[in-house]
């Protein structure tokens, strides 16, 4: 798109989608993000290299420390010196992990043998062999050989048994601390191991008959009824304290750093606090790199939403029209309900003592939706395709997204559609709201009951609680809401993916 440059054609390649790490206000998303086709082998080796232990010296070798923090930088420089933010984050791992490897060499481990057996257990094992031996000399000894064989074996059992009840009594506090070990470090998974019954056995009934059964016992016929509040629920006071959304500083990375251990466990990208404690060069350049993606999210914000270029080009209008479409096609399938006088119900009690005649709870509970009453409803949007909007409206200055006008009971619903980034979804709410504001006092003034519905269907597809709670007042409910809310986020997503692609474009025409 380029708000400010102007220049066009450019060189494009395969990464000039990616947004650039150098880059400053007035350049946040132009066509210079230029990055030729990666030939370097040695680059392509490093990055699908098996990740190993690296065998780190000491912390207080100065020297092989410094020395790797030179050769990374020289590695680091000559890869991936110039090339966008999205590659850096992708390979800056595995670029200093490769280079660690190459300097220190991977962690050498000795293969583990059978556990060793303790003196206990060796001693036990022998008079084990020697009360077997006895038992063999017994059977081919006399009978005074045999009193003199036994007296022995009995000496040899009493010490066996001494033995094995030592080793029993460790073996149980072993035991015992591992568990006391497995308690504290997750008591909730030790708990349900502890209580779980194993599962056996298969069940007795059909899949038709279990399905009845929990859908009897657990289904409830008024879920699909919205709530009404809650009497007495608090609501928390604001914060007062501002939240801070600037970028780390490099003295935040550095603390948060140092606080960790040295031995903990590296992160995804492999790279263990150690080096980074050891390396500043490193810790500098990771603290650019947060710093540049931090500022990437601005950039995603301002082609998405806040791009004046392409608001004159006309593109948040298409993605706004699209994301109406659907929901005008949504909002056309909507119908109230006659609202019939609920019939009474025959109420007896046990033995038929005495009876009385109510309502049923269900018709009782049911809310009133905006569409209840009347069935003589017209919807009209803002779209060339669709009807123009009825006359009361056309008489004013304002021009609603879709209007839900009852000529018979001279009702009108005005839903205003807005298409913005989530950090602004309650400021576009609030000035909706107020924007028309006027009409609905001109409108009730007239004689009409008028009603404004702001709703907002975020750049990157969030649906907010304001279309859910249409959607809901419209008597829309259910899995039609669900697959409704999904189809809103999808167009508004996939719109914003095409504005995104194209942003380095001047001028496209989008049919």
């Amino acid at each position: 798109m380029g708000c400010l440059n102007k220049s066009f054609p450019q060189q494009r390649t395969a990464l000039a989608d990616k947004t650039s790490e150098n880059q400053s206000r007035a350049q946040n998303h132009s066509a210079k993000e230029i990055q030729a086709e990666d030939q370097d082998v040695e680059l392509r080796q490093l990055i699908n290299a098996k990740p190993q232990k690296i065998n780190f010296p000491a912390a207080t070798a100065v020297e092989q420390w410094e020395d790797l923090d030179s050769k990374i930088v020289l590695k680091l420089d000559s890869l991936i010196g110039d090339s966008t933010l999205e590659h850096k984050l992708a390979t800056f791992g595995d670029i200093v992990c490769q280079t660690s490897l190459e300097t220190f060499g991977a962690k050498q481990y000795q293969s583990k043998g059978p556990p060793k057996r303790s003196r206990r257990q060796c001693k036990m094992d022998k008079l084990r062999k020697q009360k077997r031996n006895l038992k063999k000399q017994m059977k081919a000894a006399n009978s005074e050989e045999k009193k003199g064989l036994q007296e022995i074996w009995q000496h040899l059992k009493a010490r066996h048994s001494a033995l094995s009840r030592a080793e029993s009594a460790r073996k149980k506090r072993s035991q015992k601390r591992k568990n006391q070990e497995r308690f504290l470090r997750d008591p909730f998974q030790f708990a349900r191991q502890l209580f779980q019954q194993p599962k056996s056995g298969t069940p007795a009934v059909s899949r038709e008959d279990l399905k009845a059964h929990l859908k009897e016992t657990y289904s409830d016929t008024n879920r699909e009824l919205p709530l009404d509040e809650t009497a007495g629920l608090l609501w928390p006071a604001a914060p007062g304290i501002k939240f801070n959304n600037k970028p780390p500083n490099l003295q935040e990375v550095v603390a948060v750093v140092n606080k960790a251990r040295a031995k903990s466990a590296p992160g995804p990208n492999g790279v263990p606090y150690l080096l980074y404690k050891r390396c500043p060069n490193e810790l500098k350049r990771l603290h650019k790199n947060l710093r540049s993606a931090w500022n990437n999210i601005k950039t995603t914000e301002h082609v998405l939403s806040s791009c004046k270029v392409a608001l004159s080009q006309g593109r948040y209008t298409w993605r706004h029209n699209r994301v109406l479409q659907e929901l005008a096609s949504v909002i056309s399938t909507a119908k109230g309900q006659s609202n019939p006088p609920s019939p009474n119900l025959l109420y007896t009690t046990e033995g038929g003592a005495r009876k009385w005649c109510g309502r049923s709870n269900t018709a009782s509970n049911q809310r009133k939706g905006l569409l209840d009453g009347c069935d003589d409803w017209e919807v009209s949007a803002d779209l060339p395709e669709w009807d123009k909007h009825p006359e009361v409206i056309r008489r004013t200055t304002l021009r609603p997204d879709i209007v839900i006008h009852s000529p018979s009971t001279q009702q009108v619903i005005m839903v205003e559609l807005t298409v913005p980034y989530e950090s602004r979804m309650e400021q576009a709410h609030n000035y909706k709201k107020e924007k028309y504001l006027n009409l609905t006092k001109e409108l009730e003034e007239s004689g009409y009951r008028a009603k404004i519905i702001p709703i907002e269907i975020s750049a990157r597809g969030f649906a907010g609680s304001s279309a859910y709670d249409l959607l809901s007042k419209l008597s829309i409910s259910g899995n039609k809401r669900t697959k409704a809310l999904k189809l809103l986020a999808e167009t508004a997503e996939n719109s914003s993916r095409w504005i995104w692609c194209r942003r380095n474009e001047q001028l496209v025409h989008k049919e």
